[in-house]
């Protein structure tokens, strides 16, 4: 399959549903975080509710090149959760627990008819299964398809098996690799 070159606020609105849920693959962190702030710029400055899952390391990087585009008062919108509060609440990476958490963070947004894009930088520890990552994955993408929310799950390249990353860009409905589309 020909790869195309990426806009991702446009291939979202191409994809014409209320919710997607969207697969990013990278291995540059500086193209990722140009990535992710140029989208959630976007977003923010329409006045969406945005969840930001994020690593310390990476966090200050993105929000640095938010406050150059956005708007203190659309900057209120932006939510942010550390990665591995987020992912490992339970001190593990439990699926049923994860995907409570998400649902109690995305619900009361879609409840109020606010729109809301979530961006999760998905990261783990030497335990995680590929069964866990996958079961997680398919049950917040039943969940997405319930609700009106555009959800954006980020993966460093360097951590996924080929197996791993077979079966996520399966679940996914828009597969991001680097700066292509390779599954629209």
């Amino acid at each position: 399959m020909k790869d195309k070159k990426l806009n991702l606020t446009d291939e979202i609105n191409h994809f014409e549903s209320e919710n997607a849920h969207i697969l990013i693959v990278f291995n540059q962190v500086d193209h990722y975080v140009h990535m992710a702030a140029d989208y959630l710029s976007e977003e923010l400055n329409k006045g969406t509710q945005v969840l930001l899952v994020e690593n310390d390391r990476i966090y200050p990087k993105i929000l640095k090149r938010l406050k150059k585009s956005v708007s203190d008062q659309n900057l209120l919108n932006l939510k942010r959760e550390n990665t591995f509060d987020f992912y490992y609440e339970q001190e593990s990476f439990n699926p049923d627990s994860i995907y409570n958490h998400f649902q109690d963070k995305v619900r009361p947004h879609v409840e109020k008819g606010e729109r809301i894009v979530t961006w999760g930088h998905v990261e783990w520890g030497k335990d995680l299964s590929n069964k866990d990552l996958i079961t997680y994955e398919r049950r917040i993408d039943q969940l997405l398809k319930t609700m009106s929310v555009i959800s954006i799950c980020a993966y460093d390249e360097d951590r996924l098996s080929h197996k791993t990353l077979e079966s996520l860009a399966s679940i996914h409905d828009i597969y991001i690799r680097e700066n292509k589309i390779v599954k629209p």
